[in-house]
C-alpha cells in the first residue's frame, strides 16, 4: 500500500489537497455558490450580493462579475444580464433602446444606477457610446417595429448619429460597411 510522502510540515499531501478543496474564500463562494444560483434568492438578498460585489470588486472579482448574469435589467428587474449585454441608461447609446430591450440596468440612485457602480458596470463591459456592426443593423431594423411615430423618429436621429460617427471613425472602406446595410428597410425605401 503506497502513501504520499509527507508534506515539509509533515502532513499528508493528499490530505492537504482535500482540505484545500473544503475551502471557500469569497471569490469561490461568489463563483460557485451565489453567482450561479441568483435566481433562487430573494430579490433583497440577491441585490446585496451583486452590490456588495461592485462596491468591493478587485481585478479578480470583476473578472467573476464579467462571466456571469447578474445585474437585473429594464422594465421590470427579474430578468439577469451579464455587464457585457448592458446599455449605459445615460449613455449616447441609450436612445437606440426601449426599456422593453432588457438592455438597461434596472434600479436607482441606490442601487445599479449610482454613478459609482455604472462606472464599474463599464469596465465590465456595459456600452456607452459604441456599438458593432451587426449591432448597429439590428438598431436600425428596430426603428421599423416602433408604432409610434415620435418614438421612431427620436430613434431614427440618433441611430444616424452613431451611423455617421461610426463611418468617419472606421478605418474600414466604405463599401465595406454599406453592404451590411442594403437590406435594412429604414434606410431604402420599396
Amino acid at each position: 500500500m503506497s502513501s504520499s510522502p509527507p508534506s515539509s510540515n509533515g502532513t499528508n499531501s493528499n490530505s492537504n489537497k482535500s482540505q484545500s478543496n473544503n475551502i471557500y474564500d469569497h471569490y469561490r463562494v461568489y463563483n460557485e455558490i451565489i453567482l450561479p444560483n441568483l435566481n433562487a434568492l430573494s430579490k433583497n438578498v440577491k441585490d446585496a450580493c451583486v452590490l456588495f460585489a461592485l462596491d468591493h470588486a478587485d481585478p479578480k472579482m470583476l473578472d467573476i462579475l464579467r462571466d456571469h448574469p447578474c445585474i437585473p435589467v429594464t422594465p421590470l428587474g427579474r430578468k439577469l444580464k451579464k455587464p457585457n449585454k448592458l446599455v449605459h441608461p445615460g449613455g449616447r447609446l441609450s436612445a437606440l433602446y426601449a426599456d422593453a430591450d432588457e438592455r438597461f440596468p434596472c434600479g436607482s440612485e441606490d442601487t445599479y444606477v449610482r454613478e459609482d457602480r455604472l462606472q464599474i458596470l463599464k469596465i465590465l463591459g456595459m456600452k456607452t457610446d459604441g456599438l458593432t456592426w451587426n449591432e448597429l443593423v439590428e438598431r436600425a431594423d428596430s426603428v421599423a417595429k416602433i408604432r409610434d411615430y415620435e418614438v421612431a423618429v427620436e430613434r431614427a436621429v440618433a441611430l444616424l448619429g452613431v451611423l455617421n460617427e461610426m463611418l468617419t471613425s472606421s478605418n474600414q472602406p466604405g463599401g465595406v460597411n454599406q453592404g451590411m446595410t442594403t437590406n435594412i428597410h429604414f434606410f431604402y425605401q420599396d
